[in-house]
């Protein structure tokens, strides 16, 4: 099920919609929430039409003045695929796809039907494709998150060690065990979010982390998740 631009415009800035957010009209188009900016590129995502992988989707990137500007800014710019059916978003790497931008008539950026229809409520997927690119999948109702935590999602899971996550500890001065009594039953059943909200619950009301943000217990967890899992 596609929607027409118009609509697939409006369920963005309603999904993100409050008092200090704004959207300008193009697309790519500026999406600004207080200080932080960046440019925003939606669209349906559509078959990716190879006779032998029906099951590749994509998103095609036209050739266009709008993207000169992208890639001449110092914002970052995320790519959302909008697969309709099952009430998905898809977003690549955006510290890689500028470099692509404008060089040839349309670039394309691929995830797959099967991942988009297995999404879980709650959770951010990670899936790799053949080149390894990154692809996250996350369900419409979590995309004010993931606007918190992409950076993350994108940058800092490609490598975690054990020592990242002692250092991200430290960062934070919490409590080690602690912190994994709380949210590792969550994480073994790969329930990311669960456990962001979770330990922000527990630790919320300590005075030496009332000034923490959703993007700091998330790095935390989520250090800690691909830590059991690397």
């Amino acid at each position: 099920m596609k929607l027409p631009k118009k609509k697939l415009k409006k369920l963005f800035e309603t999904l993100v919609s409050d008092s200090v957010t704004k959207c300008d009209k193009e697309n790519p188009f500026i999406f600004q929430r207080e200080s932080f900016k960046c440019y925003v590129f939606i669209k349906n995502i559509s078959p990716a039409y190879f006779v032998n992988y029906p099951d590749n989707s994509r998103v095609q990137l036209p050739i266009g003045d709008r993207f000169k500007e992208v890639i001449n800014s110092d914002l970052d710019f995320l790519i959302l695929g909008y697969d309709g059916e099952n009430k998905v978003f898809v977003s690549w790497n955006p510290f890689l796809i500028k470099d692509r931008l404008n060089e040839k008539r349309n670039v394309s950026v691929y995830s797959r039907f099967s991942w988009q229809r297995e999404v879980p409520k709650g959770e951010f997927i990670h899936r790799h494709l053949g080149n390894q690119e990154k692809v996250i999948l996350f369900k419409q109702e979590f995309l004010n998150e993931f606007f918190d935590c992409y950076s993350i999602l994108f940058d800092s899971t490609e490598s975690n060690t054990h020592n990242d996550v002692n250092k991200a500890i430290e960062e934070f001065d919490f409590d080690v065990k602690t912190v994994r009594s709380i949210i590792d039953p969550l994480l073994k059943e790969h329930k990311v979010l669960q456990a962001v909200s979770v330990l922000e619950n527990e630790l919320k009301n300590e005075s030496e982390y009332q000034e923490l943000s959703f993007k700091d217990y998330f790095k935390i967890v989520n250090e800690i998740y691909m830590d059991l899992y690397s």
